[in-house]
């Protein structure tokens, strides 16, 4: 099972609702852990709290990375599918830079019609 933003948002939130609830329990009750254990605890669940915020930020980059990523494959591809040029068999036996400018001297022709 992968671990989700969703889902570590929702831990660091539990995390922080096991600090309201115990200091709740302690100041209503008067019992709690020794002073010693308490602080240990206390500094535990931040450290894994904050642990965890740096992870979901990280997840956040890479998943940007990945969409961009995609992004620009997908747009390298329609630029690819846009410069493919029609087989010519009377182009075969010409250099690739001849072909390249009878391709572009069409175009401009074109561009002179108009």
């Amino acid at each position: 099972m992968k671990v989700t933003r969703k889902m570590l948002l929702y831990i660091i939130g539990a995390l922080g609702l096991i600090i309201i609830v115990y200091s709740l329990i302690r100041q209503f009750t008067g019992h709690g852990l020794g002073e010693k254990t308490e602080e240990r605890l206390m500094n535990i669940i931040i450290v894994i709290a904050l642990g965890l915020f740096f992870y979901n930020r990280q997840l956040a980059r890479d998943e940007q990375r990945a969409k961009e990523t995609k992004e620009r494959a997908e747009q390298s591809r329609l630029e690819d599918e846009e410069n493919v040029d029609e087989f010519n068999p009377e182009d075969e036996n010409l250099p690739h830079w001849e072909r390249y400018k009878k391709h572009t001297e069409e175009t401009e022709d074109d561009d002179d019609d108009e």
